[in-house]
C-alpha cells in the first residue's frame, strides 16, 4: 500500500493497492469512497472488504479519505476534497499505466459523493446512495446527520442543499449504476427508485439493481450481486 496525499489536513489522502496480478492484466483502476453520514467517527477503512475484493479481481484500488464533521470538512469542502482525492488517483493511474478505466464506488453519502463528481469518471457505481439531501434533512435520515452538519435547513439555505443533492444535478451524462437494498434501514429504498426514474427521465444511461440486503450488506463483497457487479464493470 502506498499512501498518496492531496492536501495538508491529516485526513486529506488516498491509500493506493494495486494487484499482484501483471500490469497488463490489471483492468483498470476502483476509487473507493466511504459514507458514515459526514461523521468523523466513520472512515476509509468501510471500505476495507472491497479493497480486497477488487485487488482479488485484478483492479487497482484507490481508496478515499477526506475531512468529515469535526475535523475540518463542511459543504462544499468535503465535495472538493473528493474531487482532488480523485484527481490525485487518476494521476497514479495513469502514471502505473491503469488509467485505461477508471471507476468510482462509493456507499451512503460516499454514493452521494461519487454521483456528484460523476463527471470525473468513467463510469460510477453508487451503493445505497443519499440522492437528496433536503429529503434526508426532511426525513430525519442518520439520527438528524442533515441537522447535525449542515447546520441550518433547506429554507433558510437551499442553494447549499440543493448542491449536495445528486437528484438536482442531473443529468449526469456518466454510465452509472446504483444497487440499493430493499430492506435497508439507513437509507429508504425509494431514494434510490425516484432518483433512477428521474435520471431515465432525463436521458441518463443508468442502471438500477434491487436487492433483497440491509445498508451494509450492500458493502459485502461475499454478496452475490457482486458477480454481476464485475460484469457491469468490464462492459
Amino acid at each position: 500500500m502506498q499512501i498518496l496525499t492531496y492536501g495538508a489536513d491529516s485526513t486529506q489522502f488516498v491509500q493506493w493497492f494495486e494487484p499482484i496480478c501483471s500490469k497488463d492484466q490489471v483492468k483498470g483502476t476502483i476509487v473507493l469512497v466511504h459514507g458514515g453520514f459526514w461523521r468523523k467517527s466513520y472512515d476509509l477503512h468501510l471500505m476495507d472488504p472491497l479493497v480486497d475484493y477488487f485487488l482479488q479481481n485484478d483492479w487497482a484500488v484507490a481508496n478515499v479519505e477526506y475531512r468529515r464533521a469535526d475535523c475540518g470538512g463542511d459543504w462544499p469542502t468535503i465535495l472538493h476534497d473528493v474531487e482532488a482525492a480523485m484527481a490525485c488517483a487518476k494521476d497514479q493511474a495513469l502514471q502505473q499505466g491503469y488509467a485505461h478505466r477508471v471507476i468510482s464506488v462509493g456507499h451512503s453519502v460516499g454514493g452521494q459523493l461519487v454521483l456528484l463528481t460523476a463527471q470525473l469518471m468513467d463510469a460510477v457505481v453508487a451503493l445505497a446512495p443519499v440522492t437528496d439531501v433536503i429529503r434526508a434533512y426532511n426525513d430525519h435520515l442518520g439520527e438528524n446527520a442533515a441537522q447535525a452538519f449542515f447546520q441550518r435547513s433547506p429554507a433558510k439555505a437551499p442553494e447549499c442543499f440543493l448542491s449536495a443533492s445528486p437528484i438536482a444535478q442531473l443529468p449526469l451524462q456518466t454510465r452509472t449504476l446504483v444497487v440499493h437494498g430493499s430492506v435497508d434501514e439507513r437509507v429508504p429504498v425509494e431514494y434510490a427508485r425516484d432518483y433512477c426514474r428521474q435520471a431515465v427521465f432525463m436521458g441518463d444511461e443508468i442502471s438500477y439493481w434491487e436487492e433483497r440486503l440491509t445498508h451494509r450488506e450492500v458493502i459485502d463483497p461475499n454478496q452475490p450481486f457482486w458477480d454481476r457487479v464485475q460484469l457491469w464493470l468490464l462492459q
